[in-house]
C-alpha cells in the first residue's frame, strides 16, 4: 500500500529546494559579477599599450599574462598611480595600474553626433599660462575626500564630465573611494579641457586663464563650440542622462574625426583619436 508524506511536509521540501534554487542562481550571479578578467596570481603584468578605455562607467584594458597571452579585463574602478611605464600590478590588497605620464587612456564619449573617442591623460604635466610657471599636474580631489600623495595609488576619474571631439582631458578627479564622481558637484581645474588643436606644443594654451574648457578651435568655450560640448558614453554621467535622449547620428557629421577604429575589451571602437598615440596638441 502507498504511502503519502504529509501535507506539511511537502510544503516544506518544496520550500528548501526553492530556496536552494535561489541560492544557487545568486551565486552564478555574483560570480558573473565579479568575474573583472584581471589575473589571479599576483605578479606584474604588462598592459597593451593604447588598449585602455573608459566609458563614464567601467574601464577595459587588455593585459599579458605570464605565458605571453593576452586577455581582456572590464571593471568598474581601478586604482592607479603614475610610474615610468604602464604595468598592471596585482598584490595581497586592490589590482593597482601603474601608468606613464604619456601613456593616454581613451575616453569612449558621445554627442548629438553620435559616438567618438578622445585622449585623458590622468597624469598629465601641464604649464600654467602666462610663463614663469613650472609644470603642475592638474589633478584635484572629489569635495570631501582628502588630497591623495603622488606616489599614493587611488582611484583617477576623468577631469570632466563635458568634452567635445576636439578636446583631450588632461589630470583628474582622485576619490578615495571606488565611486565615481558626480561632476555636478566638480569644478574642473584649469587646463583640464583643451583643444586638440589649441597652442603650439603644450596642447593646453588655449585655454583661458580663468577658464576650464577651451573651445574647440582654441576659442574662449562660449558659442557654438561650448554648446556641443558631449560627455561619456556610458553611467550614472553619461551625455544621453545629461540630455534626456541618446544620440541621433547625421550622415557625414563629424566623419573625419572619427575615422578609424581599434578593438577595446568592451567590444566598442574607440574610433577618431584613440586609434593614434599622441596628445592632442602634441608635447
Amino acid at each position: 500500500m502507498a504511502e503519502y508524506l504529509p501535507v506539511r511536509e511537502v510544503h516544506v521540501i518544496r520550500k528548501k529546494w526553492l530556496l536552494l534554487a535561489i541560492l544557487s542562481t545568486l551565486a552564478l550571479l555574483l560570480s558573473a559579477c565579479s568575474d573583472t578578467g584581471l589575473p589571479k596570481q599576483p605578479g606584474d603584468y604588462d598592459v597593451q599599450p593604447k588598449s585602455l578605455t573608459y566609458d563614464g562607467r567601467d574601464y577595459s584594458f587588455f593585459w599579458v599574462d605570464k605565458d605571453s597571452s593576452v586577455k581582456p579585463a572590464r571593471l568598474e574602478n581601478i586604482k592607479m598611480v603614475q610610474d615610468s611605464r604602464t604595468y598592471l600590478k596585482i598584490g595581497s590588497e586592490d589590482p593597482v595600474l601603474h601608468l606613464s605620464e604619456d601613456d593616454p587612456i581613451a575616453v569612449q564619449g558621445e554627442d548629438r553626433q553620435g559616438s567618438f573617442s578622445t585622449f585623458w591623460f590622468p597624469f598629465m604635466l601641464g604649464r600654467m599660462m602666462g610663463g614663469g610657471a613650472g609644470p603642475v599636474i592638474v589633478n584635484q580631489p572629489y569635495p570631501g575626500t582628502p588630497q591623495t600623495p603622488k606616489d599614493v595609488p587611488t582611484y583617477h576619474y576623468p577631469p570632466s564630465g563635458e568634452f567635445g571631439r576636439d578636446d583631450a582631458l588632461n589630470g583628474s578627479v582622485t576619490n578615495n573611494k571606488p565611486s565615481a564622481p558626480d561632476y555636478g558637484k566638480v569644478k574642473p581645474a584649469p587646463y583640464a579641457v583643451s583643444g586638440k588643436n589649441a597652442g603650439a606644443g603644450t596642447g593646453t594654451a588655449s585655454t583661458e586663464k580663468s577658464g576650464t574648457i577651451s573651445g574647440q578651435s582654441g576659442g574662449t568655450g562660449a558659442g557654438s563650440a561650448a554648446s556641443e560640448k558631449g560627455g561619456f558614453r556610458s553611467g550614472t554621467s553619461s551625455f544621453s542622462s545629461k540630455t534626456g535622449s541618446a544620440s541621433s547620428p547625421r550622415v557625414g557629421a563629424g566623419s573625419g574625426k572619427s575615422s578609424g577604429s581599434s578593438s577595446s575589451p568592451g567590444g566598442r571602437s574607440t574610433g577618431g583619436r584613440a586609434g593614434g598615440g599622441g596628445r592632442g596638441g602634441g608635447k
